[in-house]
Parts: structure tokens; sequence; C-alpha cells
């Protein structure tokens, strides 16, 4: 992995519901590298800007996408062979983007809900776990009533964020990644996390 995260990392910023491991029951046909397999059920992901797809979690939190239709928790695992991919693991979604584990080489990527796009956002699971984790944590959050943050404070979260992580993980600001076109959205102060 590239980062060295754990399921402890992500309770220091996410509420123990909101990170939801896999189904080992449910991956138990799937043939990808043990590691990520391993990863989606000790450690999980993170919920509130990506969402979990149903037939994945292996325990409750996982929450239904108000963007995305991500199956059925009834229908099994999403499996498909994409087109110059190869195979892949339906993950869930960020906003309007289908996220999916390629099964042998571990990355992931991304493709618009409508088809037109797909990117390569992320090295592995740990470093996508990271960007979330680090998006969680570092957002300032605003009480009701209140003004909110400036555009300055969203753009110094993306810039510490890119610090921490492009050194290690340059996929998720290359090219059109799902990661160029959130962070310029969210430094405008949309879509801070969800």
């Amino acid at each position: 992995m590239i980062f060295d995260i754990d399921r402890g990392r992500l309770l220091e910023a996410f509420p123990e519901r909101r990170v939801v491991r896999a189904s080992r029951a449910a991956l138990a046909e799937v043939e990808g590298r043990a590691e990520d397999l391993d990863f989606l059920c000790d450690v999980g992901l993170p919920q509130g800007l990506f969402q979990i797809a149903p037939a994945l979690a292996g325990e409750e939190g996982a929450q239904p996408s108000r963007l995305l239709d991500l199956g059925d928790p009834d229908e099994g695992v999403d499996l498909p062979e994409l087109d110059g991919v190869g195979p892949v693991l339906l993950l869930g979604g960020i906003q309007h983007w289908y996220v999916f584990l390629h099964l042998e080489t571990g990355r992931i990527h991304a493709f618009a809900e409508d088809g037109a796009d797909y990117c390569t956002i992320n090295g592995d699971l740990s470093s996508l776990c990271t960007m979330l984790w680090l998006l969680e944590k570092e957002t300032p959050r605003t009480a009701p009533g209140t003004r909110g943050p400036g555009n300055d404070e969203y753009a110094h979260v993306a810039d510490s964020v890119r610090a921490r992580i492009e050194p290690r993980d340059p996929l998720p600001y290359q090219g059109d990644s799902l990661w160029v076109f959130y962070f310029g959205s969210y430094v405008d102060g949309l879509y801070p996390l969800s």
C-alpha cells in the first residue's frame, strides 16, 4: 500500500458507523490482489463524500447514494469487465462518478455516470482512504446560522491535501482525474464533503 492508514486512523476523523468494511462473504468469489481485498474487509472505506456499493458492505453504516444507482445488496457484488481497463470491482461512488478497484493492479478508477468520462483517480485503496481522511479531518466546520469559511480556507485545505498525497501518489492530480474537478469546486466552497 502507498500510505500507512488503518482503521484506527480513519476512526480519528469518522464515527465508527461511517467506516464501513466489506463483507468477506461478498468477496469470497472475487479474484483480486489479497492486500486489496484484506484492506476492504479489515480497514473499510469512509462514508460521506464516498458512498460504498451496498452489495459490498459487510456491516451497518452504508448509506444509499443520492446521486448514483450503486446496485441492490441482494444481487451480489458488481464485477464488470470494462473495455480497455480490465477486471474491476464496483466500490461505490463519489458525486456523479462510479468508483472501481482494478482487480489486477489495485488502482482506483472512476467513470462518470453518463459513461462519457473515465479516469484513474488513485494508486490504491490506501491513497483513496488517506484523501478522504484528510478532507474530513481538515475541512473547516461551520455551525448552523454562522458565516462559512472563505475560499482561502478551502484553498489552504486543498493545498495541504495535495502536499501530503502527490509526492507519493501523483495520479489524483493528473489529467482529467475527478479529483482535479472536485478540488476546483471545493476551493469555491461547493461540495466540501458531500
